[in-house]
């Protein structure tokens, strides 16, 4: 790969949807599953169904990102990983990347119009903001 995809973790992360990490025993799978990651796998989710991030190498050089869903909402929720996969590619895996800030807890948090994930902790207040992307 010519850029990295060490973000695309957290975008698929903070996007406004349901979201989990799939953990996967190769073992007792034999190869019905192929996530991205074995222990921290990017996965979207409803009640019912699940599509967790895949990649594959196609050469030395070139890896392809794709997604692979179980479920009633399988291919939805697969058409959704797809997008937002695609998302970051044009807008973030060569170019802007995610702002971090941590406020205390109660503090006004800055008006914007940035796609943005807020993880309240006991003290704190993370916020990641996403440059030109929008709610």
């Amino acid at each position: 790969m010519d850029a990295s995809f060490e973000a695309l973790h957290l975008w698929l992360a903070s996007q406004p949807r349901p979201y989990g990490v799939l953990n996967v025993d190769r073992e007792h799978t034999a190869g019905l599953l192929d996530p991205q990651d074995r222990f921290f796998c990017p996965t979207l989710l409803t009640h019912s169904s699940l599509a967790y991030l895949t990649i594959r190498r196609h050469d030395d050089a070139t890896w392809q990102c794709g997604a692979h869903g179980f479920g009633p909402d399988a291919t939805t929720l697969t058409r959704d990983l797809i997008d937002l996969i695609a998302a970051w590619d044009r807008l973030h895996r060569a170019g802007a990347r995610p702002a971090v800030t941590v406020y205390p807890v109660g503090a006004a948090l800055p008006a914007t119009e940035q796609l943005r994930l807020v993880l309240a902790r006991r003290h704190t207040q993370i916020v990641i903001t996403w440059p030109g992307g929008s709610r």
